[in-house]
């Protein structure tokens, strides 16, 4: 998809939709086609013969925390069902817990046959993995695909206790409940502030679109010890840690409310 974003190796990198990060790596894979976030007949259009797979992010992290629109993640499904070809979730940013549930694929309610998983796997331990349905993943057999440290030992105890973290602790639910209680008040600083053009999200993964660039506001922000940051030059992003608490999401609008109120005074 357009404006996706599914890492920095070569065939990962040209995969994803944005230029700029491509820039200096070519020459790239070939065979991708990058298509409208949310418009299923341009999807629908670019469908030949020749397609293995469609491949796209839940909800566009480095896009901009783009939302998918109501039903279009389900119309992929249908769509890649009825041309044989497989639906590949990119979960790196959505996984374990970040929008609410486990994984993306079931705060929207669609199986794909292919997951991606990394980052909150391992609860910052570096890590990924591939889910797939038995079907896909019969297609490998053992010494098809190999990595030097895959399987690592530390990296799997690492996910098996961070996993039992999320589930014992229900980090879920709370991502949802702590979600909706920030977004609500990002969004009493949407109605406070003119230069906020929007707030969207799901569960923990949160973003406040403006009407300037924000790159500054991440380093004032960082000064008062607060990490957020800047995606698609507009978008303030929140991904906080799921154990987050409601005085802690407090003390962030607060200070963002006092961030916001000088760059509206700055651009009047």
């Amino acid at each position: 998809m357009e404006n996706s974003f599914h890492g920095r190796t070569l065939t990962a990198l040209s995969a994803t939709g944005q230029k700029k990060y491509q820039k200096g790596f070519g020459p790239l894979t070939p065979g991708f086609k990058h298509v409208s976030y949310g418009d299923i007949n341009a999807a629908a259009d670019v469908i030949s013969k020749k397609t293995a797979a469609v491949m796209v992010e839940p909800v566009q992290g480095e896009g901009g925390v783009i939302m998918p629109p109501t039903g279009y993640l389900k119309d992929l499904k249908k769509l890649c069902q009825e041309n044989n070809i497989l639906l590949i979730f990119d979960e790196v940013q959505t996984g374990f817990g970040r929008t609410g549930r486990m994984f993306g694929s079931q705060t929207f309610k669609v199986t794909p046959d292919i997951t991606a998983l990394a980052k909150g796997i391992a609860g910052g331990f570096p890590m990924g993995a591939i889910l797939a349905s038995r079907e896909v993943g019969n297609a490998f057999q053992p010494s098809n695909h190999a990595a030097t440290f895959g399987g690592n030992p530390l990296a799997c105890a690492a996910a098996k206790a961070s996993i039992q973290v999320i589930l014992n602790e229900d980090l879920l639910s709370k991502s949802r409940e702590n979600g909706d209680y920030f977004k609500s008040k990002l969004n009493y600083l949407k109605d406070d502030h003119g230069i906020v053009e929007d707030v969207r999200g799901s569960g923990l993964m949160l973003g406040m679109e403006l009407d300037i660039n924000c790159a500054e506001m991440v380093d004032e922000m960082r000064s008062l010890g607060i990490l957020i940051n800047c995606t698609a030059d507009k978008v303030l992003r929140f991904v906080p840690p799921l154990v987050i608490e409601k005085d802690q999401i407090d003390i962030v609008t607060c200070n963002l409310d006092d961030l916001l109120q000088k760059y509206s005074e700055s651009t009047s």
